[in-house]
């Protein structure tokens, strides 16, 4: 017999606002809920940034937060490059309600495990070849690791692989591009 698991979302794409007539209803899976679909694995979190996400998008985990690192997701920021939660795969993930709790607000999925099309990546005008790791930089995107050598061991135990040339067009990193990744954040 099959043990079947229901979700409240249905789609991986979906995220949830919050109401403020009834509490914690955005939280419909459960933070840090992970879900397999095929061959991918989704974490269901909370963004505890003051700006909103979009899939693609590249976020950490707040290491600061100890045991609920892995239900809080936010933009990198050095001090949390090496806690990759992944990429976004909602279509947005909100801003999570400010102050000191978060309760409410700002929940959608995010995946960390499995092949994606959308990873932002951006280099500015260096290129990055297939199979470089790499590593959240200061935004929503990820840039080559420039310590980590093709074929070598990553340095951090969370990685994302880059699975196509990256060719630098731009001088800038502000328009990052979206890139066929391998992600293992989990």
């Amino acid at each position: 017999m099959v043990n079947k698991v229901l979700f409240v979302t249905q789609n991986i794409t979906d995220s949830a606002a919050y109401r403020t007539d009834m509490q914690n209803l955005g939280d419909l899976e459960g933070v840090g809920t992970l879900r397999w679909v095929g061959d991918k694995c989704y974490r269901w979190v909370q963004n505890r940034h003051s700006a909103a996400v979009a899939a693609g998008h590249v976020v950490t985990h707040l290491a600061a937060n100890a045991a609920n690192m892995f239900k809080w997701v936010t933009i990198p920021a050095a001090v949390d490059y090496a806690t990759i939660a992944g990429v976004v795969a909602s279509t947005s993930i909100a801003v999570g309600t400010s102050g000191a709790s978060y309760v409410d607000g700002g929940y959608g999925w995010v995946q960390v495990v499995g092949y994606s099309s959308t990873c932002s990546v951006a280099n500015g005008t260096a290129t990055i070849a297939v199979g470089a790791t790499l590593m959240p930089a200061v935004g929503l995107y990820v840039s080559a690791e420039a310590s980590t050598a093709l074929n070598t061991a990553p340095k951090h135990r969370w990685s994302i692989t880059l699975l196509e040339a990256y060719a630098a067009t731009t001088t800038t990193v502000a328009a990052p591009t979206a890139m066929k990744v391998l992600l293992n954040c989990l």
